[in-house]
């Protein structure tokens, strides 16, 4: 999938998703960063001499980490891993369900169309970390 997901991608400049079915359109960019992080395993620093996964390990922040039930480009196990990556961080974690949303959907877009749980989980972060 990645290679075609790859060539895909270059050929048009984009990445037609809404043509294939999965995800929407996306840039180029993009598809390129997920590919490397799945097929790495690592996230892409921003910075050429950085190095994000020692830079992850040693963060303390708080941080908040929404996961929705149904995401299946998220799953439990890769959303579980991005936060065993930040051990030093306080993490408060959120695993919303259908019944949180209006919509009675809870996966990778949805909640873009039913904002207020996820929005409410936000402000109440912030409001507890100022």
């Amino acid at each position: 999938m990645f290679a075609w997901f790859r060539l895909l991608a270059d050929v048009c400049g984009y990445f037609p998703g809404r043509r294939t079915a999965f995800a929407g359109n996306e840039a180029r960019s993009v598809i390129h960063d997920w590919i490397r992080s799945g097929v790495s395993g690592r996230y892409r620093h921003a910075w050429p001499d950085g190095d994000l996964d020692a830079e992850m390990r040693e963060s303390d922040h708080a941080l908040l980490a929404i996961h929705l039930r149904d995401d299946r480009f998220a799953p439990p196990s890769s959303f579980a891993d991005l936060i065993a990556r930040l051990p030093k961080a306080r993490v408060q974690r959120h695993d919303l369900v259908p019944a949180d949303f209006a919509s009675a959907v809870a996966n990778h877009f949805s909640w873009m169309r039913d904002l207020a749980p996820v929005v409410q989980r936000i402000c109440d972060f912030i409001a507890a970390h100022r």
